[in-house]
């Protein structure tokens, strides 16, 4: 079998349904789903799990285009964050994210996000 070599126009489109299909579904591993849910402090605040969600997949949308025919690349999505004790001192952090595009287990195309250490 071939391996799977997107081009750009193959990648933006899978970012595109990906935005669609993860934010309807949420399918994301269990330890970025917890840094995208916010407290209730940061709730309080304006943040909420979609908007932080929405964050990671168009940034992700973004660093599809420039891959080329790379088939994996990273990027960064900065969150607004409340410390959990008093006096809940805001700061913004940096997630730094990875990205792999290739065939799914029915060999159709998946866009599979998450922390570097992950893949």
């Amino acid at each position: 079998m071939a391996a799977f070599k997107p081009d750009a126009a193959d990648l933006h489109a899978l970012a595109v349904i990906a935005l669609h299909v993860l934010a309807e579904l949420a399918l994301l591993p269990a330890d970025l789903d917890i840094r995208l849910t916010p407290t209730e402090r940061e709730r309080s605040l304006g943040q909420s799990y979609d908007g932080r969600l929405w964050d990671v997949l168009f940034l992700a949308s973004f660093a599809a285009r420039k891959l080329g025919r790379a088939d994996r690349g990273g990027f960064e999505v900065s969150l607004f964050e409340a410390e959990a004790t008093p006096p809940h001192r805001t700061h913004r952090s940096t997630l730094s994210l990875w990205m792999v595009v290739g065939p799914g287990d029915q060999g159709k195309p998946v866009i599979t996000i998450g922390f570097p250490e992950d893949f």
